[in-house]
């Protein structure tokens, strides 16, 4: 290990994007002072790999420096760091407004499809998240936001998502019962397949926000 290992030790530990330590608190972590170089010449915290202090202590890390000599203190920001908070961000982003957006227009959708209003509420006998119904609870159903995983396989808790939402559809007194699958068609298909021989009287379809195109599987 390096003079100034025990900073790059520290850095690599951070999940933020941005660290800002002051030159007492890089003392703190090093466990000795900082040289007078690094105290009065930006020159020192230059992001330089031929500087073995430099890659000890934050450029191995995969962070860059910036110094504010006038505030005695240092900025350290980690590039692969943004881009992974960026990615995550937009990925949370997407995920949760295309679920969101899904389950709206699915409402119209079916609405349309039954030729009867449908809203979101609990419907009388199902003791648990809130369904789409019609109005005089002929028509419940639940709209199913589920993709395959990278390794094209539906986990076993995403099956047991969908069993319990058969089940609860099975048990309500209405006259038409739906789910309705968005975002990867092989979700239905793949839990069909499988477990398709127990539907008794439950309506499954595939709704595309893309071309906004309801599909209805036909049992075998």
């Amino acid at each position: 290990m390096g003079k100034y290992s025990n900073l790059g030790i520290y850095l690599g530990n951070q999940n933020e994007t941005r660290v800002q330590l002051t030159f007492s608190k890089i003392d703190e972590i090093l466990g000795f002072s900082l040289p007078p170089a690094a105290r009065n010449h930006p020159a020192w915290w230059t992001n330089d790999k031929d500087r073995t202090h430099a890659m000890d202590g934050w450029l191995g890390q995969g962070w860059k420096a910036k110094v504010d000599l006038e505030m005695q203190q240092v900025s350290f920001i980690n590039p692969e760091n943004i881009l992974h908070a960026k990615a995550k961000t937009r990925a949370i982003r997407s995920t949760t407004t295309d679920a969101h957006d899904f389950q709206n227009q699915v409402l119209d959708v079916m609405s349309g499809f039954y030729s009867k209003e449908l809203v979101t509420d609990q419907f009388p006998g199902i003791p648990t998240s809130i369904a789409m119904i019609s109005n005089d609870k002929e028509i419940v159903g639940y709209a199913q936001y589920i993709a395959m995983d990278n390794d094209k396989t539906l986990p076993t808790t995403k099956f047991s998502v969908i069993a319990e939402h058969v089940w609860l559809l099975e048990k309500a007194a209405a006259l038409h019962k739906f789910l309705v699958f968005g975002n990867d068609r092989r979700v239905p298909e793949e839990w069909l397949k499988r477990y398709g021989h127990l539907v008794y009287d439950v309506n499954f379809f595939y709704y595309s926000l893309e071309d906004d195109r309801l599909e209805r599987f036909v049992f075998e």
